[in-house]
């Protein structure tokens, strides 16, 4: 379902998607928002959607094989902020252990 509703900035022109995340996250919103264009800059809550639109797109997402939560949503509104979001390199969880010098028998 798309609406006649075309989020352009003030200036005039949206900064359109350039990589293939951002077309993907994009196009889910489209779909999932019933807006016909997204742009870069545009927020998910402020195109009008809510936190059940948030988890669907996240489903969408995920089942695409980009790690999305609806928390990411909240976290990173725009499709740019999303994308950097989703396409960052994870923090390793895992502590640093001491190195224990081995010894001989």
């Amino acid at each position: 379902m798309v609406s006649g509703n075309d989020p352009v900035p003030a200036g005039g022109r949206a900064r359109m998607p350039r990589t293939e995340v951002e077309r993907r996250i994009a196009a889910v919103w489209t779909d999932v928002l019933g807006v016909a264009r997204i742009g870069l800059d545009d927020g998910f809550f402020a195109l009008g959607g809510n936190s059940l639109q948030a988890v669907r797109v996240a489903a969408r997402l995920a089942a695409q094989g980009l790690p999305a939560t609806a928390g990411h949503l909240f976290n990173a509104p725009t499709v740019a902020e999303l994308a950097t979001e989703l396409t960052a390199s994870p923090e390793p969880d895992i502590p640093r252990l001491p190195r224990i010098p081995r010894t001989r028998p």
